[in-house]
């Protein structure tokens, strides 16, 4: 993890995903500077699902990355948005 540009910490789909001992499903490099509810989530955010009444806003959130179980991940994600996969997210 590094400083980001408004004093945050910022840290790749990949480096998270090895803290939290998950998978990622698409972009490893793509770079997190903040964490949203998925329905809000915009572009260089990190969100997750862990409730099946969310499960239908993964297919129109904009963050960068979701954590998600591995059923959620079977459903696929939109473009631009990378899947960390864990058994409880």
């Amino acid at each position: 993890l590094e400083p980001g540009p408004m004093a945050a910490l910022s840290a790749r789909v990949g480096e998270i995903a090895q803290l939290l001992g998950g998978e990622v499903v698409g972009d490893a490099e793509a770079m997190i500077s903040d964490i949203a509810p998925v329905q809000d989530a915009k572009p260089g955010e990190l969100s997750f699902i862990s409730n099946k009444k969310y499960i239908g806003q993964l297919k129109t959130t904009k963050a960068t990355a979701v954590l998600v179980n591995p059923d959620v991940a079977a459903l696929g994600a939109p473009p631009g948005t990378s899947l960390i996969v864990l058994d409880d997210p």
